[in-house]
């Protein structure tokens, strides 16, 4: 476990650094940081500090590089996060930990950096009694509340601070030849999800990691798709990775074959650790790399052929639309009065805006507009098409937003107020924990959905949701891609769900189509035929225009032309054409086709025209 001591030969890292933070020990209680925090918290500082005389003490730590690295990160800390000072305490006692395990087993490195291998620092907590994993809360699996655990705080202290020490290192580094890429740092990924980074970490073969940056540029810029789904992608690679490690050590991905790979998906299958759709995404995900590999201008080294094929995935249950019914958003309703007061707020505004969460959760206090009307309206950051767009608001939504940003004010200052809604550490609040409380909340009242099963929820059902019910009350999709934010109406089409009764509504008129034949049975004998001399026969009636005189103008458009003769030989047609009509005039009204609607409904009144003129004939012809 002990790392190999060397003659310390290199240069101290050149951290420019204020003058008061380049001294070995820092007097923080002499410094404004303390004197302008608040009681409470000023007493914090002095209960870590107390062993070291309330002053930090670098010099805790033997090693001079790793000194002049946690001056950095300590700067960091309170000039760029601008952490409180009972925060900084708590990384003070951190750091105090650190520095025992660095005198012991780091005192000739040159960086923390080198320390690649967390475990062997948690196997040194465990030896000072302190546990490698803390209970932190719980979390909502397969419909059961289950205990949640992180990393302990020392590890996550060395594994933060290696990141910020790193990312000063390459600092001059171009983004795509370090082993963490910010999205806001890519020249290809500008404003695409500004605080997600992609880790290639973990991955120690160069070859390998190669092709993994590669792939990963290949989404972010031809495949043009979201951070998220990238960061998903590599994660699936990273899991192929670190099997092949253990199993089936490789130079390159060519050596990989189909009996590799189909024990991988055995292992995938049997460890008891995936859901059968995690296990179908990771399967997936790799086959989409492996296809990329066949025809990449860059590969490097990947198979010819993919090892993965089609049927290797298969996702088991079709999946139920994404939309609550009605029901469903009842037993919502009901749960959010089950809810801390705050995420009950949330799912609110929610189900009643149709925003992504993204969009709610750091949505800035200053979004919220007036017209010149005096209504209320949102000016919207999309993080996944990167455009603003202007979305109405209800008025109960307004009221919400503006009792929540009051309430911040008074919990953390006016000035640092910067979001709508926001946790106890003034920031915004994680998807997986509103959907937690949900889902807590829907469990508590033992409500049940249209499977007979307690009710699991996430908040982007709450879009499909909302997309859903306008279209079903009768919007035109135009209308809800715009309250959605949608440039196309094939964005919105994603989300709409249309409710079995609307489905009825709009293939009525097509079930009706035997029930026409059925229905004329018997009439085609009571109107007696007409005569036709000097009319030409067409194939849905006769034309009275001499053809002599002239070409017909009006080809193919006779159900609008005085001059055409409807015929009782094609009644059937008639009213089959009149029921298709109807069919394509509410498909027109339910995904907003202006043009298509426009000419249904003139081809519907023509043929109206047309069947009134037969029965007028008929009864003429009667008397």
């Amino acid at each position: 476990m002990a790392v190999k001591k060397i003659e310390i030969s290199h240069p101290l890292p050149p951290f420019d650094l204020p003058e008061k933070y380049m001294a070995d020990e820092w007097n923080i209680k002499e410094w404004d940081y303390y004197k302008n925090a608040e009681p409470k918290r000023q007493s914090v500082w002095r209960s870590r500090s107390s062993v070291t005389n309330h002053i930090l003490k670098f010099t805790l730590c033997k090693n001079p590089h790793i000194v002049e690295e946690y001056k950095y990160f300590m700067y960091y800390l309170i000039e760029i996060k601008q952490i409180q000072i009972a925060a900084f305490a708590e990384y003070y006692d951190r750091y105090k930990v650190l520095a025992e395990y660095v005198n012991k087993y780091m005192v000739g490195a040159t960086s923390i950096l080198e320390l690649d291998d967390i475990a062997s620092f948690e196997k040194f907590l465990q030896s000072r009694g302190n546990k490698t994993t803390i209970k932190n809360g719980t979390q909502f699996v397969g419909g059961e509340i289950i205990p949640a655990e992180k990393k302990n705080r020392y590890s996550t202290f060395v594994i933060k601070s290696q990141l910020v020490i790193r990312d000063y290192y390459e600092r001059d580094i171009p983004e795509e030849n370090k082993l963490i890429w910010h999205a806001n740092r890519l020249p290809f990924a500008l404003g695409k999800e500004a605080d997600r980074t992609l880790d290639f970490r973990g991955i120690k073969n160069p070859i390998l990691l190669a092709d993994a940056k590669e792939f990963c540029k290949y989404l972010l810029t031809i495949r043009n798709i979201s951070f998220s789904a990238t960061y998903e992608y590599l994660h699936s690679i990273k899991t192929l990775y670190e099997w092949l490690d253990k199993n089936h050590p490789l130079k390159t991905l060519k050596e990989i074959d189909r009996d590799i790979i189909e024990d991988y998906m055995l292992y995938l299958r049997t460890s008891g650790k995936r859901s059968s759709h995690a296990i179908n995404v990771h399967i997936l995900n790799a086959k989409t790399f492996f296809d990329w590999g066949e025809f990449a201008d860059k590969k490097l080294y990947m198979p010819e052929e993919s090892p993965l094929f089609n049927k290797d995935y298969a996702f088991k249950t079709k999946k139920e639309s994404k939309y609550l019914t009605k029901e469903e958003m009842k037993g919502i309703f009901e749960a959010i009065s089950h809810m801390p007061k705050l995420y009950g707020r949330i799912v609110y505004c929610l189900i009643f805006m149709g925003v992504r969460y993204s969009e709610l959760a750091k949505l800035p206090i200053d979004r919220i507009k007036q017209d010149e009307n005096g209504k209320y309206y949102l000016d919207i950051w999309q993080t996944k098409t990167y455009d603003m767009y202007e979305k109405p608001i209800y008025q109960n939504c307004v009221n919400i937003m503006l009792q929540e940003i009051e309430r911040n004010k008074k919990r953390f200052g006016a000035e640092n107020v910067k979001y709508v809604f926001v946790g106890k550490k003034n920031k915004p609040i994680r998807v997986g924990t509103v959907n937690e409380h949900i889902n807590r909340a829907l469990k508590e009242i033992n409500f049940k959905g249209r499977n007979g099963k307690i009710l699991h929820c996430t908040t982007h059902q709450f879009r499909a949701t909302f997309a859903t019910t306008l279209v079903s009350e009768g919007e035109a999709v135009t209308v809800a891609a715009q309250l959605l934010g949608h440039r196309t109406l094939s964005g919105t089409s994603h989300y709409v769900a249309v409710a079995p009764e609307k489905v009825k509504e709009q293939l009525r008129p097509r079930l009706e189509k035997d029930e026409v034949l059925i229905r004329n049975i018997g009439k085609m004998e009571e109107l007696k035929e007409l005569p036709t001399t000097n009319t030409v026969a067409l194939c849905n009636g006769f034309c009275s225009k001499n053809p002599i005189t002239s070409p017909c103008a009006k080809a193919n458009a006779c159900y609008s032309c005085s001059l055409f003769i409807p015929s009782k030989e094609f009644l059937n047609m008639y009213e089959i054409q009149l029921t298709e009509i109807e069919a394509t005039i509410q498909i027109a009204e339910l995904n907003g086709y202006e043009l298509m609607l426009e000419k249904a409904l003139e081809d519907k009144q023509n043929l109206l025209n047309v069947l009134d003129r037969l029965k007028r004939i008929g009864e003429k012809n009667y008397d």
